[in-house]
């Protein structure tokens, strides 16, 4: 019989032992700072302390083409480039400057580019992937690999990176440019779930001594808003990965959503979660991760 033992992680002074991506947001969409919670399973589980942080990104300008095939070009600031005019056969060439751009292919509610194949298409120049941004819009909580994710897959071709729905409709190419994640902070993924708002701290969590593969495991903890300002009610979900990096996630497994807030700015509030472990997951060292 496989049994899992859960412990919690050592948390040092000004850092935490096993770190996540940070991805930065802009004033309209909230995107988290990522701090890796573990929960190893030896299956050891062990779940440790985690932070999920929010920082704020300004947006100094915004450009907009409408209908048609535009050429938009940042003007050397903080840039949000969005050629889409809701057309079809549209295809749009977004290059930005030198501040942090954003280069839009998807909103809350709709993906772009989704229609008449390779005809209908974004082509994205200069793309810094140290501080620009590609938003999309979240199709879905699935993540297969690095290169497939949330309704979409990369492609690598001889001009570049294709981003793909998960049909193969092309949505948009990064020029000239490979090795890229859907995972990573450069690529913000945005739907109409409410999102967290504000610094919401997990630590104290309790759990079981010992638990059995099969069988349901159950943890709880201490949520504490620490940021500025009121925290709406939230979703974060939690997920099982042989790796305790967001960004090299293995064998990921969604387990749940954890439903937390809404949170007064210094308020706490205790949450309990709990996922049954499937035998078919195997033994070994896993991690519970979380993302928003």
């Amino acid at each position: 019989m496989v049994i899992a033992r859960i412990m919690s992680l050592m948390e040092g002074k000004g850092s935490i032992a096993f770190m996540g991506i940070r991805v930065m947001i802009s004033s309209m969409v909230v995107r988290t700072m990522i701090f890796c919670l573990g929960a190893v399973v030896t299956i050891l589980s062990k779940v440790t302390r985690g932070m999920i942080n929010f920082m704020a990104r300004m947006v100094m300008i915004f450009y907009w083409g409408g209908l048609g095939s535009d050429r938009l070009k940042g003007a050397g600031g903080n840039d949000t480039l969005d050629g889409y005019g809701f057309g079809e056969s549209e295809a749009d060439i977004l290059l930005g400057g030198a501040g942090a751009d954003i280069y839009v292919l998807g909103n809350l509610t709709s993906v772009y580019y989704d229609k008449n194949g390779r005809s209908d298409s974004a082509v994205i120049n200069g793309f810094e992937r140290d501080q620009d941004v590609i938003r999309l819009h979240k199709i879905s909580d699935v993540v297969t690999s690095a290169i497939q994710a949330y309704g979409y897959e990369l492609v690598r071709t001889d001009q570049g990176t294709e981003i793909q729905l998960d049909n193969g409709e092309l949505i948009g190419l990064i020029r000239n440019q490979k090795n890229f994640s859907l995972t990573d902070a450069y690529f913000e993924f945005v739907d109409d779930a409410p999102q967290i708002s504000a610094d919401l701290v997990m630590g104290n969590i309790t759990t079981p001594d010992v638990g059995y593969a099969g069988t349901t495991i159950t943890t709880s903890a201490v949520v504490t808003n620490k940021g500025q300002e009121y925290a709406p009610a939230s979703k974060i979900n939690y997920w099982l990965s042989d790796s305790p990096s967001w960004a090299d996630q293995r064998n990921l497994v969604k387990l749940g959503t954890i439903e937390v807030g809404p949170l007064d700015k210094g308020a706490s509030t205790n949450v309990e979660y709990s996922f049954d472990y499937d035998i078919n997951w195997g033994s070994g060292r896993k991690y519970i991760i979380y993302h928003s």
